[in-house]
């Protein structure tokens, strides 16, 4: 049996979405694939069953330096955690789609001498994917320019593009209908990794300006961070705006 991968990635969706894309090409190659990543990435276990998911420790930093030490200490015991598992499995290679929740199992993968490549989405490199790419056999990048990367690092960067979901992809043939006068606006809303904190403090403002009569036809699903879930429906709901909201 061919050796499996191991991915590692950040719990929100701009880190999450593209692992889940590539776990399931992987899957579809008859490869075998397991998740390293903190508790947040529980919705990928459910989507992706096939995928085997295991929980790592992954300190935060910031706040003081009692958070600092405690964010230090849950890095120390996720590396641990990291170590003894790419030990057992002994994977082809490991993927980082960065997040803090991915540096123990990248810096594991890295102690071990275990191939690693790490994944950039977004035009400017992460704190995450910064620290980590002096260890990376290879570094593919969402965009043709990445600023934040070392001159060495360059050198091993790779334009690949983000990867996508099947479900996304299916979408690209559906077309587009233009709204008719008088019936509802469908408006989807997506910002993966920040991107959801951003647009959650940004879009309700800007939808609740719009005059009364765009405000009652405008439908809107948007996601968001669980921790700003409920002041993004207060906004919505003080308007009288129709709003599905997801994380």
């Amino acid at each position: 049996m061919s050796p499996p991968f191991v991915l590692a990635a950040g719990g929100t969706g701009g880190h999450v979405f593209p692992a889940e894309a590539l776990a399931g090409e992987l899957l579809a190659r008859g490869r075998s694939v397991h998740l390293l990543c903190d508790g947040r990435a529980d919705a990928f276990a459910r989507r992706v069953p096939e995928v085997e998911f295991h929980h790592v420790r992954a300190g935060r930093f910031g706040g003081g330096p009692g958070q600092t030490v405690y964010g230090l200490a849950g890095m120390a015991m996720g590396v641990v955690q990291a170590r003894r598992l790419l030990h057992r499995l002994a994977p082809a290679g490991v993927i980082g789609f960065g997040g803090y929740a991915s540096v123990p199992t990248m810096l594991a993968a890295s102690y071990l001498g275990l191939s690693i490549v790490i994944h950039e989405q977004n035009a400017v490199l992460g704190r995450a994917n910064r620290l980590l790419a002096p260890q990376a056999q290879r570094i593919a990048t969402g965009f043709p320019a990445v600023s934040g990367l070392r001159p060495a690092d360059r050198l091993r960067a790779v334009h690949t593009g983000n990867p996508v979901r099947p479900a996304i992809l299916d979408l690209a043939d559906a077309g587009y209908t233009a709204p008719e006068p008088g019936r509802p606006i469908e408006l989807l809303i997506l910002g993966g990794s920040q991107g959801a904190h951003v647009l959650g403090e940004i879009v309700p403002p800007a939808m609740t300006a719009l005059p009364a009569e765009l405000r009652g036809r405008v439908r809107i699903s948007q996601q968001v961070r669980p921790e700003d879930r409920a002041a993004v429906a207060a906004i919505y709901q003080q308007s009288g705006m129709a709003a599905e909201l997801d994380s």
